[in-house]
């Protein structure tokens, strides 16, 4: 099951949530406390949302963590368009299935509550690619040159 934390949650397990940040920055990307910080601020303002894969939804201390997602509506200048994009995805534990799909599920809720176009991630991560084209994402490639 995947819960939209509130901000006061999320400020709760601050510590969990930076290290799933930092730890899902693409493969040579320095920390940088300014960029960190951002994501702090832009998660109490509820201009990100934090997400976590439990196994189950009611609090208990058994409840096993299996995913951290950080996400961020994004408006695309020129065609105006607004998409639902997961900026973090940082798994604990293998994830099953049957919560990839239920998270899949509730993620689509939220994007077209939100007006949302298209949900966008960027990955390299084979198991990730894998289930999510399977989920029904279409794979692009992102090419970027370091100036």
């Amino acid at each position: 099951m995947l819960i939209k934390l509130l901000p006061s949650q999320t400020a709760k397990i601050w510590d969990i949530v930076r290290f799933c940040y930092l730890r899902s920055l693409p493969v040579g990307t320095k920390e940088d406390s300014e960029a960190v910080q951002g994501v702090l601020h832009s998660l109490l303002l509820e201009t990100s949302q934090c997400w976590v894969g439990v196994d189950k939804a009611e609090p208990d201390p058994d409840n096993q963590v299996y995913v951290v997602l950080l996400s961020k509506i994004l408006i695309d200048e020129v065609t105006q368009e607004r998409n639902l994009c997961l900026y973090t995805i940082f798994g604990f534990r293998p994830i099953p299935d049957e919560m990839w799909e239920q998270g899949i599920d509730a993620l689509k809720e939220f994007a077209k509550a939100n007006r949302c176009k298209y949900i966008t991630s960027l990955s390299a991560h084979p198991k990730v690619m894998e289930v999510c084209q399977k989920l029904g994402f279409i794979s692009t490639r992102l090419l970027s040159l370091e100036v």
